[in-house]
């Protein structure tokens, strides 16, 4: 399995897992630690499979391989990605709060909630659809023509928004984004509706940059900016 890494105040940890033979079974390394610095070993002996005798029996190697996928799955929902391949970027799409009056500073800019799948998209040697779980989807080949378009133009970009299909609610979505390596007969029908980029842009700096982006099923979502609470409860 890959490696994982993780930056925290600067300092990349990386983490990886191995499965090692052995006369009597099976032992699971898990190795981490500061990258180019001292990495910390853990080996569990694993000497026998599980559910002796029933359909679902394992051999010791075939549990070591399931215990080490699930010890992997574990470090990418905490946030760890793989740097290489079909590489994760180690960001997170900011999500909607709770409306607080208070906090308002105005003027702002207001964007309506949808009903989608949060995913990030960007470019490494492919075009990557990411969750906001750091998991990769397949890809959705109908969007790529469009997308294209914006990364030869702006090939370092990252950007946030929702897999999202007007009318078919969050269940059909899903349904429809999970299945996607067998394909759904009405997967051309989802969108990605662009909510924001990340880069060190300022906000309206980044609004101006994404608001040309209006194709057939890509497209920026409709930004208002708002100069009073009034407006606001109206939208």
């Amino acid at each position: 399995m890959e490696v994982l890494y993780n930056t925290n105040n600067g300092i990349e940890n990386m983490w990886y897992v191995q499965i090692v033979e052995t006369e009597d079974g099976c032992m699971l390394r898990t190795v981490h630690g500061i990258k180019n610095g001292k990495m910390i070993t853990h080996d569990t002996i694993i000497d026998k499979g599980k559910n002796i005798g029933k359909k679902n029996e394992t051999s010791a190697k075939e549990q070591a391989i399931l215990e080490a996928k699930r010890e992997w799955d574990k470090k990418i929902k905490q946030g760890y990605c793989v740097v290489n391949g079909t590489s994760t970027v180690a960001f997170k799409p900011m999500l909607a709060l709770e409306f607080d009056k208070k906090d308002i500073k105005f003027p702002c800019y207001i964007q309506p909630k949808l009903d989608g799948i949060r995913c990030l998209i960007y470019k490494k040697d492919t075009i990557i659809f990411q969750s906001r779980q750091n998991k990769i989807f397949e890809p959705f080949t109908h969007l790529l023509p469009e997308l294209e378009k914006i990364f030869s133009l702006y090939p370092d970009i990252i950007l946030d928004g929702e897999l999202y299909c007007h009318g078919l609610g969050f269940e059909n979505v899903t349904s429809m984004v999970r299945r996607a390596k067998v394909r759904h007969p009405d997967i051309d029908k989802i969108n990605y509706v662009i909510y924001d980029c990340i880069n060190k842009m300022k906000y309206d700096e980044r609004m101006n940059l994404l608001s040309p982006f209006m194709f057939k099923n890509v497209f920026f979502i409709e930004t208002i900016v708002s100069y009073t609470l009034k407006h606001i409860e109206d939208s």
